[in-house]
C-alpha cells in the first residue's frame, strides 16, 4: 500500500475517540490529518481540502453519527472521483458507546445513511473499534483494494433518502455551517 493520507470523519460528540484514534495511527506510523482544523481555519474549508485529498476516510460511527450532515457531506467528499483516480477508500468504526458496538452485525438504520448505501456496493467496509494498530492497517489495505474496483456512486434509493433525510442540526452545533464546504 502507498503512503495513505488517511481523514477522520466524526460526529462532535465523538472527538475523544478521534483523538484516541489519531494516537492508534501514530503508534502504526500511518500519517493522518488532525482531527481538528488549525486555529483560524473554517471547518468548512479544512474539511474540503483534506477530505478532498484523503486516500482513506475513517468514519467514526457514535449513537449520533447518522443524524451529522457534516459525516454525511465528509463521507461525499472523500469518496468522490478524482482527475487523479480513485477517491477515499472508506471505512466505518462502530464505537464502544454505539448500540450495535455489543452485536455481531450494525442495524443499517443505525448507521450514516451513505456508509451503509457503499457498503451494499461493496466499496466500504464497517468494522467494530480496535485499539490494535495492526488491525486497522490491515483495514486500510482491504479498503485499499476495494477503491480500485468500485465505484462509489449512491444507488438511487440512498440518493433519494438523502434528499428528504431529516438532519439533526445540533449534532453538528459545534461545527457550524455546511455552506462553503
Amino acid at each position: 500500500m502507498a503512503e495513505p493520507r488517511i481523514f477522520v470523519s466524526y460526529a462532535a460528540e465523538d472527538a475523544s475517540w478521534a483523538e484516541q484514534l489519531g494516537s492508534l495511527l501514530a503508534k502504526a506510523g500511518l500519517p493522518h490529518t488532525k482531527t481538528a482544523p488549525p486555529v483560524g481555519v473554517s471547518w468548512a474549508d479544512w474539511t474540503s481540502d483534506t477530505a478532498k485529498n484523503a486516500t482513506h476516510t475513517l468514519v467514526l460511527v457514535g449513537s449520533h453519527t447518522r443524524l451529522s450532515r457534516w459525516v454525511d457531506r465528509e463521507i461525499e467528499l472523500s469518496t468522490e472521483c478524482r482527475d487523479t483516480g480513485p477517491g477515499a477508500a472508506l471505512i466505518g468504526l462502530i464505537l464502544p458507546t454505539h448500540e450495535d458496538f455489543k452485536r455481531p452485525y450494525y442495524d443499517p438504520e443505525h448507521v450514516p445513511l451513505r456508509l451503509h448505501d457503499l457498503v451494499q456496493t461493496d466499496y466500504a467496509l464497517v468494522r467494530k473499534w480496535s485499539g490494535k494498530p495492526e488491525e486497522i492497517r490491515q483495514w486500510l489495505e482491504d479498503a485499499e483494494k476495494r477503491r480500485h474496483y468500485r465505484r462509489p456512486e449512491p444507488s438511487l434509493g440512498a440518493a433519494a433518502q438523502l434528499y428528504r433525510f431529516a438532519w439533526d442540526a445540533a449534532v453538528d452545533e459545534a461545527r457550524g455551517h455546511l455552506d462553503s464546504a
